[in-house]
Formats: structure tokens, sequence, C-alpha cells
């Protein structure tokens, strides 16, 4: 619940009003799935949105791969590893502004930062739908922002912090 996916779900119907042939793949497992099968179900959407349940950590690039567009909702992030997942295959984001979210979505960068509404999300998604030029350029920086988020980089930076305890700073 607390990744605010019926946001999601109440975002694509509007995306559908313009792109009708526009499928949503939610990937992943949870305790929320089957709630979440019955909210799509509910709004009338069960031929258009697909549930993959539990995804392998290995598979999971083959689904954001797959994808035009990643579409975040959740209010807070700890993390952000599938937003990095996603960056990682070149696929931009459209994302509601919260914490811990804008620290890796960067907007006109590697993706579209929104407002929290289905409205604002939705927009954000039409945005990218409409401009195929823009979509690639997100695209493009998504792959170069993932460049920060290596294991290579990421145990430098790491290391660093654990060099400057140990120093006492």
């Amino acid at each position: 619940p607390e990744k605010n996916l019926p946001m999601i779900l109440t975002a694509y119907k509007k995306v559908l009003k313009e792109f009708p042939k526009a499928n949503l793949v939610f990937a992943g497992g949870g305790v929320f799935l089957e709630k979440l099968k019955e909210i799509t179900s509910n709004m009338g959407l069960s031929k258009k949105v697909f549930f993959t349940d539990l995804v392998q950590m290995e598979e999971r690039g083959g689904y954001f791969r797959e994808g035009d567009i990643f579409v975040h909702s959740s209010l807070s992030e700890t993390q952000g590893l599938v937003l990095v997942d996603s960056l990682m295959v070149g696929v931009p984001l459209v994302a509601i502004e919260a914490n811990g979210v804008r620290d890796i979505v960067k907007y006109g960068v590697n993706g579209v930062l929104t407002q929290n509404s289905a409205e604002a999300l939705a927009e954000g998604i039409l945005k990218l739908l409409r401009d195929k030029k823009l979509r690639a350029k997100l695209a493009k920086g998504a792959s170069e922002s993932a460049k920060q988020y290596t294991i290579q980089v990421t145990s430098k930076k790491l290391e660093a912090v654990y060099t400057k305890v140990l120093k006492g700073n």
C-alpha cells in the first residue's frame, strides 16, 4: 500500500483515452498483489493491465528493458532500487516528486517529476508518450545517470565514508 499503486491505475485510465493501445505491467508480488488485482478489475482494466507476480532479481532488467516508461508512485523511497534499475537499462522515469525519489529522478535529464495526483502523473506519462524525441533524450539521460550507481562507484563512495569514520572525522 505504501507504494501508492492504485494512483498508477487511475493515471493509466486517463492515458488510455489518448493511447488506447498502451499496456501497463506491474512486475512484482507481495501482500498487496491480490488487492491490486481486485482494484484493477473494479476499474474495468483487467484486459489492459498485466501482473507478473514475483520476479527474480536476475530477471528484473528484462521487464524494465521492455517498457517505454517506468512509472513510480511511491510517496517516499528509502533506497530507490527500482528507480536505479530502470536507469540501468535506459528507461526514462515518471515519478511523483517525493523524498528519496528526487535524489534519483532529475527532471528533464532522466525523467519527469510530478505532483502527487493521478492527473499530474497521467500528464507526465502523456508528455513522454506524445514526444518520442523527449523520451529518447531522457532514455539517454537515464543511461548516463545510471553510471553513478554502478557497484564500482557506490563501493568507492562507501569506502570513503568508512575511511572518514575510522579516521574520526
